[in-house]
């Protein structure tokens, strides 16, 4: 399987835990951490995650390519757009573990993915990829011929048989001024995995719906991941519902990107075939391990094992 992950990943000034005035400097962005944690997951196998955005000439930008390569993305369809500079963004984490953000990005390169003729030979070649993932957050930040670009390729890649995954994923301040509803109901009906959460249908419909369910099934959806705090989760897979609780983490260092592995792990497991219920599982292992840790990408060698196996999950 080739899956392509699509969105923006920006400069990261993380204020150091218990050093005032003191920061580490890094990079992250939410379907980046999804295409990390991937093709970690995908060594030694056929599959390949590639990535797609666009960066400044920065020499930030630079580091950012030599690290994604490293972990064996291909970055082929990166581009970095010279003059332009890559957004940023600044991290605190409170005593809880939870995070605080602040941004700078409303003249990154990123936002114009699929703009002009280069975006049209992106999307054709996006077209030839077995899935594509991408986020509330992608949909948010891109400008509106990028993102209608990018929705009708996944109505057309649904309609075609291929894999359409989105994952939510909503800031509220990266919709002022625009349509969210309308933009994530047609995403939701474009996908073939939605990774929802119940606090983010809340936010993006207005409403505090407790059913969320019959609401995600009128989008045809064929498989849904009901994503509820530490609520159980509701699957959905063959046109049936399932529940399934799952143990809370017990050391939770950092929050960040606990979504996006979790994410990685579960569309890895079931890229091997493994049922729904399973590949839950081996999501929430990842994700458990994730937060238990400072920062949004732990050491390769903290990744979590299979216990049936000697590779990662």
């Amino acid at each position: 399987m080739n899956i392509a992950c699509i969105g923006e990943c920006m400069i990261e000034i993380a204020t150091l835990p218990g050093h005032l005035g003191q920061v580490q400097v890094g990079f992250g962005g939410d379907t980046l951490n999804t295409a990390i944690y991937l093709s970690r997951l995908f060594a030694n196998s056929d599959h390949k995650v590639h990535y797609f955005t666009v960066l400044g000439d920065d020499p930030y930008a630079d580091s950012m390519l030599t690290a994604w390569i490293a972990e064996g993305i291909d970055c082929r369809d990166v581009e970095q757009e010279l003059g332009r500079e890559t957004g940023l963004y600044t991290i605190n984490v409170d005593k809880d573990g939870e995070r605080s953000f602040h941004y700078w990005r409303s003249q990154a390169p990123a936002r114009e993915l699929f703009g002009g003729a280069t975006g049209l030979r992106k999307i054709a070649k996006l077209a030839t990829f077995d899935a594509i993932y991408f986020s509330g957050i992608s949909l948010a930040i891109l400008h509106e011929e990028s993102r209608d670009r990018l929705l009708e390729l996944a109505e057309k890649m649904k309609d075609a048989g291929r894999h359409v995954i989105y994952d939510t994923n909503f800031r509220e301040r990266l919709w002022a001024g625009q349509d969210a509803q309308e933009i994530n109901t047609r995403a939701l009906k474009a996908s073939t995995l939605a990774l929802p959460s119940d606090k983010d249908l809340c936010n993006i419909f207005n409403q505090s719906e407790n059913e969320w369910k019959s609401f995600l099934e009128a989008y045809s959806i064929p498989n849904i991941i009901l994503k509820k705090g530490g609520a159980p989760l509701d699957i959905f897979q063959n046109g049936k519902w399932q529940s399934l609780s799952m143990e809370k983490a017990t050391a939770i260092v950092d929050t960040t990107a606990a979504g996006d592995s979790f994410n990685a792990g579960y569309i890895a497991a079931r890229s091997r075939g493994d049922d729904p219920i399973d590949a839950v599982k081996q999501g929430h292992k990842l994700a458990c391990t994730v937060i238990g840790h400072s920062g949004a990408i732990i050491p390769l060698a903290a990744m979590p094992l299979n216990a049936n196996a000697s590779e990662s999950i």
